[in-house]
């Protein structure tokens, strides 16, 4: 549609406060039980089934629509007053939906007797409008990854019309993503106290890059093995009788001494390439362009061939330059530097240190 209904639009900017998750739903009091159970898509219309729980029947269920991460609809819908399994259609004008795909998010609300308002989880779900498949098992969505802004995004806010879109994100901001369970279907954003911006999940990685948290444990460990020649202590921890190249043996053993690989943070791996490859199937992955921050796994590509042949620590970035701390790098753990976006850099492994 050309234009966001102003009325939703403006309903839109104060429901989505409620998804600064879990602020609206954080204190035990203050959260519903109500729980999406499946939805489909029936002669064009949506319908959402959702079990009650024990804190009976909402008020009321909002929801949100999107196509190609672009806002296109929201609304409020009257519950049900009986309690057990209910369901609703989403009141959604046909004219907006077309055969396509189409993310949504839905919760219910109810107002409590102080006056303050009390929500369920957020739950998020992916619909082919004209291709029902029968029921879609509804996910909730999960905590939130923290990113950084790789490019300036419009999207849709308050009561701007479509052709003239309000862009909030810029290069640089750090916000807060919140996916489904998968990481495939939709996703929120939240900036500081301003929340409720939907993207499809194809955008991600033109808008969003993985921004971890770093990490000084692991720096200090590493430094304090500064000087060992051979890397005799990190090989034969691995297990190898005899020694091999020993780079990625000494990044684990790093990790290993933090209780990083006990807790699944970073892997245990003696091949650069399957550290490498370990990152990047769980989205924790950022190419050289960025400044890493301490603890951040750096892995090189010597040769350009796509995949990573040594890897190192990152000890901190300042002014342009990545320090490292390395191990097999004239067969010693030594301290190395390279430029900020240097060709002999493959990227980062982003562990989730908090």
């Amino acid at each position: 549609m050309k234009q966001i209904k102003r009325g939703m639009a403006v309903i839109l900017a104060m429901l989505m406060m409620a998804l600064i998750i879990p602020a609206a739903a954080m204190a035990a009091e203050a959260e519903l039980t109500t729980e999406f159970i499946s939805v489909k898509e029936a002669d064009g219309q949506i319908e959402a089934v959702y079990e009650c729980g024990e804190s009976g029947a909402p008020d009321r269920i909002l929801y949100a629509v999107t196509k190609n991460g672009q806002f296109i609809w929201d609304g409020i819908m009257e519950a049900e007053t009986s309690g057990g399994k209910q369901k609703c259609i989403l009141d959604i004008p046909s004219h907006s939906i077309k055969r396509s795909v189409y993310d949504v998010v839905v919760w219910a609300e109810s107002d409590m007797d102080s006056g303050e308002k009390a929500a369920s989880p957020v739950y998020a779900f992916r619909v082919t409008m004209g291709n029902s498949q029968g029921n879609i098992q509804v996910p909730r969505i999960q905590q939130p990854k923290q990113m950084i802004v790789r490019a300036p995004f419009a999207y849709i806010a308050g009561n701007a019309d479509m052709n003239d879109p309000t862009c909030y994100l810029k290069s640089g901001d750090i916000v807060q993503v919140y996916t489904d369970p998968d990481d495939s279907a939709v996703l929120y954003v939240v900036k500081g106290n301003v929340s409720g911006y939907m993207y499809s999940r194809t955008l991600v990685s033109k808008v969003f890059g993985y921004q971890g948290a770093g990490d000084d444990q692991i720096v200090e460990v590493a430094l304090t093995q500064l000087g060992n020649v051979g890397g005799a202590p990190f090989w034969s921890w691995y297990g190898f009788g005899s020694r091999v190249e020993w780079c990625a043996c000494y990044v684990s053993w790093c990790a290993n001494q933090c209780g990083y690989i006990e807790s699944g943070r970073i892997p245990k791996f003696a091949a650069c390439v399957e550290g490498m490859n370990w990152f990047i199937e769980r989205g924790q992955w950022e190419d050289r362009s960025i400044e890493p921050q301490p603890g951040y796994i750096i892995f090189f590509d010597w040769d350009n061939s796509g995949d990573a042949d040594h890897v190192g620590i990152v000890e901190y970035c300042e002014n342009g330059v990545v320090h490292t701390v390395e191990g097999n790098t004239s067969d010693s753990c030594a301290r190395r530097t390279y430029p900020v976006g240097s060709s002999s850099i493959r990227g980062y492994g982003v562990p989730e240190y908090k």
